[in-house]
């Protein structure tokens, strides 16, 4: 079957579709599927091969074969883009259908449904019709090609929750083979430690064999990408212990499918070469030749190891780039949510208190609902941050964000549209920017620094932190600043010496909880105690 039936088959969407999709199948199938149809899209594209060169053209008229007509293309087209409407109305109810169950799964939909309407795609393959039917097939195809890197656009992102997967086992597997590593350059270096003590080269031999059988099997290991030997060392194979290696280092598996030789894999061989001429010569009781044998096997060790932490460390800032990019679609949507909330609490303080009706005041209560609902949602991205423990004014300023968002569903819902409950969501609106702001510029910096790597780092790869510490230092100043602004307000409204009124009370307690953990944050950024 071809790709473009195949392809086909995946994505033939009928009215029982999501039914069958919600009741019966795993959402990994939904994804497939999903992604399938955007395969789909892109494979089916006219364009490819739309109108015959001059030799083909003549070619195609000797086979008795016809090039394909202007109606006939702009019936493909037409059928392209309903797949693609019936495509994008699945995406949008498996998004409301995930929404209560698998939120961050519904946010991916919902951010590849933006993403669609972004790259504008239904337009441009309406466009598309259109420049057919003009005869305008030179602009078609230029409109074609922007068309199909919007489409790949939406195909990665689709793709993405897959590679957070993949990444996860793909550094833990980094992980272990580094372990195996360490082990064996410890090994090694009692090994050669014993012999330059002038110990009986063949009392060392055993162990310098073993050493070499277990070098050539983590080099399998690593050559292979085999996941069944994470967390499991070259020595605890008891059944390849007993297998002897191949002479010189020479493995028919040294290879991968594809033939291209793994990081580390290379230097794994060259030390075990150098291990196996150390045997030799101790089995000789030729203990300085030996020696220096033993010493061409840790440098080739050692080169293993900085290959290896060296895509460690590139996983991990991969993984890094992606928290940030989920952490902004997170801040954004708590963003335009807020905005819509300040937007229409301003409407309704409009209206003087007295030419208020009850339907100013079930406004309240709605906008007293969705500000609750902001603050689930900020509740869950506290979470996340409390979990990723690199950052240290993130968590506050979301802390405060969502303690902020309760004070004004609150208010909303008793009708209180006032100033103090304005500025709370003002407050809330530039938090939300900032946060914003920060995690853009530390995504261009991070793209700056890639582009201008050079020489590998040295030394053990560490998680990378999520934000530079001065932008966080920036933003607790500016919690702060906002915190004295919000008391001064606050001591506006009271009267006397003491405020007596529960709501500004409650308010001036949360206060005094958020200048408490300005004041831990502080500490612990000065004193690194989040790494």
């Amino acid at each position: 079957m071809s790709l473009r039936a195949s392809l086909f088959k995946t994505t033939r969407y009928n009215g029982d579709l999501f039914r069958e999709l919600r009741g019966n199948w795993g959402v990994s199938r939904i994804n497939r599927i999903l992604i399938g149809a955007v395969c789909f899209v892109i494979s089916s594209g006219w364009v490819f091969s739309p109108v015959p060169l001059a030799g083909q053209a003549s070619d195609q008229q000797a086979q008795g074969k016809q090039p394909a007509s202007k109606p006939s293309l702009v019936e493909d087209q037409q059928a392209i883009v309903l797949r693609y409407k019936r495509f994008s109305q699945v995406l949008q109810e498996m998004t409301e259908y995930l929404r209560g169950t698998e939120p961050d799964r519904a946010a991916l939909l919902s951010q590849v449904s933006r993403k669609s309407n972004e790259k504008q795609i239904v337009e441009k393959m309406n466009r598309l019709i259109e420049l057919i039917e003009k005869g305008k097939l030179g602009e078609a195809i230029e409109e074609e090609e922007e068309l199909v890197v919007g489409l790949q656009a939406i195909l990665d992102m689709m793709n993405s929750e897959d590679r957070a997967k993949e990444l996860a086992e793909e550094k833990a597997r980094i992980e272990a083979y580094l372990k195996d590593l360490n082990r064996l350059i410890g090994g090694q270096r009692d090994i050669r430690a014993s012999t330059e003590r002038g110990e009986q080269g063949e009392q060392l031999a055993p162990q310098q064999e073993s050493l070499e059988k277990q070098t050539g099997r983590l080099r399998e290991q690593i050559q292979k990408g085999s996941k069944s030997g994470k967390g499991k060392s070259p020595q605890q194979d008891s059944e390849s212990e007993n297998q002897k290696s191949p002479p010189n280092g020479e493995n028919p598996d040294s290879k991968s499918e594809q033939g291209k030789e793994q990081p580390g894999a290379s230097e794994l061989q060259k030390a075990q070469q150098a291990m196996q001429e150390a045997l030799e010569k101790l089995n000789s009781n030729q203990e300085r030749e030996a020696s220096e044998q033993q010493d061409q096997a840790l440098l080739e060790l050692e080169k293993a190891k900085q290959k290896l932490e060296e895509i460690l460390r590139q996983l991990r800032e991969e993984e890094r780039d992606r928290r940030l990019v989920g952490l902004e679609e997170r801040l954004q949507r708590l963003l335009a949510g807020e905005l819509v909330i300040f937007t229409e609490t301003v409407q309704v303080a409009e209206v003087p208190e007295k030419e208020r009706t009850s339907r100013h005041r079930n406004k309240g209560i709605q906008l007293s609902r969705q500000q609750t609902e902001l603050g689930l949602d900020a509740e869950k991205l506290l979470r996340l941050l409390d979990e990723e423990r690199s950052a240290v004014a993130f968590p506050e300023v979301v802390n405060q964000v969502r303690d902020d968002m309760q004070g004004i569903a609150a208010r909303l819902g008793k009708g209180d549209f006032g100033e103090l409950t304005q500025s709370m969501e003002s407050d809330v609106v530039a938090s939300l920017k900032e946060m914003i702001l920060a995690l853009q510029k530390q995504m261009e910096e991070n793209r700056r620094k890639k582009m201008q790597s050079g020489q590998p780092q040295q030394g053990p790869p560490s998680d990378p932190e999520l934000v530079q510490k001065l932008a966080e230092l920036k933003i607790l100043r500016s919690l702060q600043i906002r915190i004295n602004t919000r008391t001064k307000q606050i001591g506006n409204l009271v009267t006397g010496d003491q405020a007596d009124d529960e709501d500004l009370i409650r308010q001036l307690h949360k206060l005094a909880e958020a200048q408490t953990r300005i004041q831990r944050a502080t500490y612990d950024l000065a004193t690194n105690k989040c790494e």
